[in-house]
């Protein structure tokens, strides 16, 4: 067996670490601010790069079109909406409630140029689909670069 000289500033760097994890600035704003509500609110999104336009696809099912809102902004994409706690029986006996209902509220940094009046959304089947057309100065371009001698 090896005896481990102990180290007294080693434990103080992971208390000041476990300190800066605790203050990180990620902890100091508002879910909102982060485009986070709780758990229960809160829905799943995919956003894929397909080169000449961004799209998003959020799961929100059991919604009506216009129970959903979507805004972009100064290259944010936010999306919100509620969903509305159905009518219940006086007496129902519930054995488990799992759905959450209320408003819910999600937001995006967008970090490409957008053709804002070209943006489209549709809804189907539980899907919400928002496709974000890059402006032209962002799309990829190929280059052919000739080899000189």
């Amino acid at each position: 067996m090896s005896l481990m000289k102990w180290d007294p500033f080693r434990d103080l760097l992971n208390i000041q670490q476990s300190i800066g994890r605790l203050f990180d600035d990620r902890f100091l704003r508002l879910p909102e601010e982060r485009g986070e509500l709780p758990s229960s609110l809160m829905f799943p999104v995919d956003i894929q790069d397909k080169g000449d336009s961004l799209v998003v696809k959020a799961e929100v099912p059991g919604l009506k079109r216009e129970d959903i809102k979507i805004s972009f902004s100064d290259g944010r994409l936010s999306i919100q909406g509620e969903r509305k706690k159905e009518a219940r029986e006086e007496n129902a006996r519930f054995l488990r409630v799992e759905r959450s209902y209320g408003n819910f509220y999600r937001s995006f940094n967008i970090d490409v140029p957008v053709e804002q009046d070209k943006i489209t959304a549709s809804y189907r089947d539980g899907i919400l689909e928002v496709n974000l057309p890059k402006a032209e100065e962002s799309k990829p371009k190929l280059i052919d670069i000739e080899i000189s001698e």
